[in-house]
């Protein structure tokens, strides 16, 4: 029974939290190498945002930051955002099209909450975001 047990759990994959499926490149029957992404698993009870913002930017950036997303879609839909955290981290920027290579861009990845009714969004889906700033008095 106890192989039997063993022999069921190589053969399963296991998640570190519940979550639901978004995206598989399985089959049934398929070998996984270690390592090769197979799944991308969410939490669909809370949609969270991913905001990069230019390093010469993040010195601005606060805890109190209210933001307002915008879809890109036709209908466009405002959602409010409020700050759930900052990676303490400056991470290279992914993605500059149309720039050379040789220039070397960072930014701060800030993640925010969406709080107000999110009928219609999908995770993946991106978002204009807008960051209040504060001014000095």
């Amino acid at each position: 029974m106890r192989q039997a047990k063993l022999e069921k759990e190589r053969h399963f994959l296991k998640a570190p939290a519940d979550g639901t499926i978004l995206s598989s490149t399985l089959y049934q029957g398929q070998y996984v190498v270690p390592g090769n992404e197979v799944l991308i698993m969410g939490d669909l009870t809370q949609l969270t945002v991913c905001v990069e913002f230019d390093e010469m930017y993040a010195k601005h950036l606060h805890n109190a930051c209210n933001a307002l997303g915008k879809t890109k879609t036709l209908g466009t839909q405002e959602v409010s955002l409020k700050l759930s955290r900052i990676d303490p981290y400056i991470y290279p920027k992914r993605n500059l099209p149309g720039i050379h290579s040789g220039i070397d861009s960072r930014v701060l990845h800030a993640y925010y909450d969406i709080v107000s009714d999110p009928q219609g969004l999908m995770p993946g889906q991106e978002l204009d975001v807008f960051v209040e700033k504060k001014h000095k008095r």
